[in-house]
């Protein structure tokens, strides 16, 4: 019987984390399309600009991007990362040695 609630919770807990992972990924393809959409006009109206000056569009195009990459790489990957959790949860607790 106890062997079921632990695999009731396992299940269960991987949900919640899939739940997240999907949370975050959904978050990032939304502010992937804004930038996609807004970094291109910020660069037209700075490009038709006709005066000499700093090209200030592509400031947030590297600031905004470089953050969108850091966060691609930093997305939960719980399909990677939970069976090393498990893992160290069972070293930790003495069921695994």
């Amino acid at each position: 019987m106890e062997n079921s609630t632990l695999k009731k919770y396992q299940e269960a807990y991987y949900q919640i984390e899939k739940q997240l992972e999907i949370k975050e990924k959904k978050e990032l393809k939304k502010n992937l399309i804004l930038f996609l959409v807004i970094i291109p006009i910020l660069i037209s109206f700075d490009f038709f600009d006709k005066s000499e000056h700093f090209h200030w569009s592509l400031l947030p195009l590297f600031g905004w991007g470089s953050g969108l990459i850091a966060w691609y790489y930093t997305l939960p990957r719980v399909d990677q990362t939970l069976p090393k959790k498990v893992e160290q949860a069972e070293k930790q607790s003495g069921i695994v040695k």
